[in-house]
């Protein structure tokens, strides 16, 4: 990976993704080289390898991507489009990995500042008035925007009993990111 490609938060914040999305040929736990692709029941995504599905990624050969490939993705398609590089450390990382998660990390973002009582119009929508609530909020919005991704992650799993099992899952990713995002 040509780490002078990119930041020093992102490099960080994918770290972070793929530790989560990874799954390691067994017996080779945590060695890169052995990352497999997988199909998990109930998953919408299909094929699956370093987190990147062959559904919302029709145009690449999942089963063969490597990790260069799959940083470059999250990169271009979650990194810059969730403007996390625009919000304060921690709460950019935060923004991305929902992005990741298939949510809309600004929409949440808005909900948690309005839940800390400064307004902010819930309109998910990227813009300097989000921005400014955001830095004017300060670290405690880390925590409100992870109990509010904690409530999607609890009403899709209510919503579509298929989805139950990834929950707990869900649930443990989150504290890790709320830990993550205040390290």
């Amino acid at each position: 990976m040509n780490s002078n490609k990119y930041s020093y938060r992102f490099l960080r914040a994918v770290d972070f993704v793929l530790k989560h999305e990874a799954v390691f040929a067994r017996g080779h736990y945590g060695d890169w080289n052995f990352v497999v692709s997988e199909n998990v029941s109930a998953d919408k995504g299909g094929v699956t390898k370093y987190g990147i599905d062959e559904r919302s990624h029709p145009k690449v050969d999942v089963e063969n991507l490597t990790k260069d490939e799959a940083v470059e993705i999250y990169h271009k398609e979650y990194w810059i489009p969730s403007h996390a590089e625009d919000f304060p450390v921690g709460v950019g990382e935060l923004l991305f990995d929902i992005k990741v998660n298939g949510g809309n990390g600004i929409q949440m973002l808005q909900d948690a500042l309005c839940k800390l009582g400064i307004h902010c119009m819930p309109d998910g929508i990227f813009g300097p008035k989000t921005l400014e609530a955001c830095k004017l909020a300060g670290t405690p919005v880390i925590k409100a925007l992870c109990e509010r991704r904690e409530q999607r992650y609890r009403a899709i799993a209510a919503e579509n009993p298929t989805q139950k099992k990834f929950l707990e899952g869900w649930l443990n990713r989150n504290r890790d990111a709320e830990q993550f995002a205040t390290a």
